[in-house]
């Protein structure tokens, strides 16, 4: 087991050690968004040079994906691992390589939200139909987009509306059904309606170009739907109803050619009906209430001319409220948190960076005796080198060194990452990652009591280390042929990491019943490999396919390695393969996701079986002089297969989304 994760990091460093030297790179100050992809279907950008695995992907797909939610589209488009307690508004995360939501950093706009309480982001939260793109690097991010712990990657939610666009009005209804509705009668309660608008424009004033987009929806979801236990009987599952909704304003002003100014707010509300494990009989009433507002600066210029600079300053709130017949509790989060980075480039060449983050929270809870306050911070320094090759060697490398370093309770805790990228063509690289990983508890992991489970104020903070090797090619401009046609895109990867102190929530005893504790795991492993394909246009059709194997082992106590226990609610295999095509104004797509088994608890008792699911969609765009209109039909695991991702959950069988979308310019 440790060879394989002892192979990759040699791998890498290995790679890390390559010798170079000879002509110059090009200028190290372009920072800008270059689109490698612009035919039909999804847009994959490249911005500025990482020597992590970082996609982007705009809003194009999301249009053509139609999911229904943000964590959704993260799974379809890049193959993320997602775990959900049932339908629409339910609790659900996703993981990168084998971490779940509390060890990705997320950004709204480069701005981080990660919760101070829980340590994760809720994706519900965000309305799709605001996003204009997202940002998903897979792996340790670089030290800007770093926060404790996010060493399975980054995920940076960008909606501030493009700089030049025109007025623009886009709304949309639609209607999910779940197949088979159980009794007649009640039909109308398993729908799931939802409506959203958002509109955007962009003023032009000598200099000065403003810019503005403003969103909202509303969701109301019946969740009621057919499913069947584990031992194969038809059940009807009700009690988990949904009512939601947000709001957001995004502004962004460029004073010069080298200043500008953003300002967003965004508003979310639910009440949600949730329902325990199946046969539990245990229900409970929530209301989530979620808020950020942010400004942020960013000077191409500084100062002087050789020196860019960027900061901003956010306040979250969140209000967890919860019912139940055992236990009622309120939970108020206020955050405040700041962010400034400084870049010198010291030639064509060099560059360095250096910047700081920190948050100030304050948590008023029924479940905490005291109110509790909490800081932490990092500050980073690092740098870009671009060292030039002989003239033998064709392309350029990248250098990048850097290191966190979180300020805690215990002091100054160093991070160190180094990363080096071979870009052998504008379309070819190979890269190698090493990093440290260093995790605080979250105030929920030390404060928390009450739900059947309780915090540990004596938690140690997760430690760790890894490595990741990688290989991708992404077809640069449009051209035509055999080869275009056969890959587009194509990226392979290979990674291992070790946490020690990994804390993970588990119950105190083997039987999965008793009641549920943070602890810090004696070691925790992981390591895996990933694979991802995507052709050309072939006729009027693409096809794309991606695979992705983890395993992980878990030493604590008096188990061992030769105990193979496995990480909790990770599949050792993924995969996914989908069909699409377009003629004129019509688009069809076919895709299939199959998982293999994953443990639910820390000592394997419970695995859940593998499944595989099947979905379709079909849509017809109209276009007219100044709108377009579309009318899409979905369809979800069309063969009603029967699986759980979390223990005691079922998801929905077969669901059919009927939906019409316009578009005013």
């Amino acid at each position: 087991m440790k060879s394989a994760c002892i192979a990759i990091l040699c791998c890498a460093c290995a790679v890390l050690c390559l010798p170079v030297s000879g002509q110059s790179a090009p200028d190290a100050g372009s920072i800008e968004d270059v689109p490698v992809i612009e035919d039909e279907g999804i847009t994959v950008f490249r911005e500025k040079e990482e020597t992590g695995s970082t996609v982007t992907l705009d809003r194009a797909s999301i249009d053509e994906v139609k999911p229904l939610d943000l964590a959704g589209f993260l799974s379809s488009s890049t193959g993320a691992a997602v775990t959900r307690n049932g339908g629409y508004g339910m609790v659900s995360g996703i993981s990168l390589r084998g971490f779940g939501s509390g060890r990705i950093a997320y950004f709204i706009n480069g701005i981080p939200v990660n919760s101070a309480r829980s340590g994760d982001f809720d994706l519900s939260s965000i309305n799709i139909a605001s996003v204009e793109r997202v940002e998903i690097i897979s792996g340790a991010a670089n030290a800007v987009r770093a926060s404790s712990g996010s060493i399975g990657g980054a995920v940076n939610i960008i909606t501030l509306p493009e700089a030049g666009r025109s007025l623009r009005v886009r709304a949309g209804v639609s209607s999910l059904s779940q197949l088979p509705a159980g009794e007649p009668a009640d039909f109308a309660d398993t729908q799931r309606y939802s409506a959203s608008v958002s509109g955007s424009s962009a003023f032009h004033d000598a200099d000065r170009v403003f810019s503005w987009q403003v969103s909202g929806f509303a969701t109301r979801a019946g969740n009621h739907y057919r499913a069947f236990d584990q031992f194969g009987r038809a059940v009807r599952l009700d009690g988990s109803e949904v009512l939601d909704g947000g709001a957001g304003f995004d502004a962004s002003m460029a004073l010069s050619p080298v200043l500008k100014v953003n300002a967003a707010v965004h508003a979310y509300a639910a009440e949600k009906n949730v329902a325990g494990k199946l046969y539990s009989g245990y229900t409970g009433h929530q209301k989530d209430v979620q808020s950020t507002a942010s400004v942020s600066v960013d000077a191409k210029r500084f100062l002087i001319d050789e020196v860019s600079a960027a900061c901003s300053v956010s306040h979250t709130f969140s209000l967890l409220g919860w019912e139940s017949a055992s236990e009622d509790s309120v939970h108020r989060l206020h955050s405040v948190s700041a962010l400034g980075n400084t870049n010198l480039f010291v030639s064509a060449d060099v560059q360095m960076l250096a910047g700081f983050d920190g948050r100030f929270s304050v948590l008023d809870s029924t479940n905490v005796q005291d109110t509790v306050l909490d800081a932490d911070g990092a500050f980073w320094m690092g740098a870009d080198w671009r060292p030039p090759l002989g003239w033998q060697t064709a392309g350029r490398v990248l250098v990048s060194p850097s290191s966190r370093f979180v300020v805690s309770g215990s002091g100054v805790v160093p991070v160190p990452r180094a990363g080096i990228a071979w870009f052998v063509t504008d379309s070819t690289a190979l890269k190698a990652n090493v990093f440290a990983a260093y995790r605080l508890p979250t105030l929920n992991d030390r404060y928390w009591t009450g739900g059947g489970g309780a915090g540990n104020p004596d938690l140690k903070s997760e430690r760790g280390f890894g490595a990741d090797i990688g290989f991708s090619y992404r077809r640069s401009g449009v051209s035509g042929g055999v080869l275009s046609a056969l890959a587009e895109v194509v990226e392979l990867s290979a990674h291992a990491s070790s946490l020690e102190d990994a804390i993970i929530w588990a119950s105190g005893g083997e039987d999965g019943e008793s009641r549920l504790q943070p602890m810090n795991l004696g070691e925790a492993w992981y390591w895996g490999a990933s694979a991802r394909w995507e052709s050309g246009k072939i006729g009027v059709g693409r096809v794309s396919a991606l695979y992705s194997f983890l395993d992980s082992r878990i030493r604590t106590g008096r188990y061992t390695e030769r105990d193979r226990l496995r990480v909790p609610y990770q599949s050792m295999h993924r995969a996914d393969l989908s069909l699409s095509a377009r003629f004129g104004g019509l688009f069809a797509s076919v895709s299939a996701h199959a998982e293999s088994e994953r443990w639910t608890t820390m000592y394997n008792t419970i695995s859940l079986p593998p499944f595989a699911t099947l979905s379709a969609s079909l849509s017809h765009t109209y276009s007219f002089k100044s709108a377009s209109a579309e009318l899409y039909l979905k369809a979800e695991n069309l063969a009603g297969a029967s699986y759980q991702t979390i223990e005691g959950y079922p998801m929905p069988g077969a669901q059919l989304t009927a939906g019409l979308s316009v578009s005013f310019d």
